[in-house]
């Protein structure tokens, strides 16, 4: 499996796992590393997804379904405008290091953002259908904050798993609107500038969350024109300066109703509260015994 060739190239010894959850593998991947960290059964891990979807038997499969765009446009993969009609296949990998705290400082690395929350959900609806309640989708995002112990307020952008069809998008985008309300929440989903990618789209999505971090950008919904799901939300048609505190949620949702949501955070010197850390004023007042549990708990990608 390809987590163990991994393994065994780098003399990796923590433990090496695939997961397969269809398009919300990758972020579950991420979820889980993040929490293998956090509860001190590694030091750091490598996670994420890869595809290599596009062939006949993938594309025949998806277009019996229905799942597929037909159009011959450039344009055709356009989460939530009108004219959507399906999804469009692509190949990528992702991955990335996540670690202790104090293991970058000590190596002098490059912090590009925080993960602070994960959630997850299963729909218990249809194999390839979401609720169209959005339940899945919501208790997700809300498991997230929970992990996170921040509130819907506290989110500034929603890196969306819309893949441009009709029904997913405008569910996710009820689920959204009924977790975070009426706020004109800024939106967006990359799949209209590289297709979807599977079982790799939630950790490429992420690794483009963590940029829009860096970049203090928030990427636009590219070839979205006119939307019937902007009710409430901001759904980005340009890049858009991020001003606000950066605070994302990464979704991704997989056929058989399997949900995850990521929370990522601009990396902030004891900015945000860990699950351990509720009642901290600064690292230098924290006893180095007490430092060693919060270090496992404050991850940096």
């Amino acid at each position: 499996m390809p987590a163990g060739y991994v393994a065994m190239k780098y003399g990796m010894m923590g433990g090496a796992e695939s997961a397969t959850t269809a398009c919300a593998t990758g972020l579950h991947c991420l979820g889980n590393a993040f929490r293998s960290v956090r509860h001190g059964w590694a030091r750091r891990a490598i996670a994420g997804g890869t595809e290599a979807c596009v062939n006949a038997i993938a594309l025949t499969g998806f277009d019996r379904m229905r799942a597929l765009s037909h159009g011959k446009d450039p344009s055709c993969s356009c989460p939530f405008d009108k004219k959507r009609n399906g999804f469009v296949l692509s190949e990528g990998v992702g991955l990335v290091l996540l670690e202790r705290l104090q293991d970058a400082l000590d190596r002098a690395a490059p912090i590009l953002a925080e993960v602070i929350g994960y959630g997850i959900s299963s729909d218990c609806y249809h194999i390839s259908s979401p609720d169209p309640s959005g339940i899945g989708a919501r208790l997700s995002m809300q498991r997230a904050l929970h992990d996170a112990k921040i509130k819907p307020d506290d989110v500034t952008y929603v890196n969306a798993h819309a893949t441009s069809t009709p029904t997913g998008d405008t569910i996710e985008a009820l689920a959204i609107r009924e977790v975070y309300g009426n706020r004109k929440l800024t939106v967006s989903s990359i799949k209209g500038h590289i297709g979807h990618l599977l079982a790799a789209a939630g950790s490429v999505e992420a690794i483009a969350t963590v940029a829009a971090i860096c970049e203090k950008k928030l990427p636009a919904n590219l070839n979205l024109t006119e939307s019937d799901d902007d009710d409430g939300l901001e759904l980005l048609r340009d890049v858009k300066d991020w001003t606000t505190p950066r605070i994302a949620i990464v979704n991704s949702f997989g056929f058989g109703g399997t949900n995850a949501s990521l929370i990522l955070s601009e990396y902030r010197e004891c900015a945000l509260e860990s699950p351990y850390d509720s009642q901290v004023p600064s690292r230098k007042e924290i006893p180095v015994h007490t430092l060693k549990l919060l270090d496992v708990c404050k991850l940096r990608i």
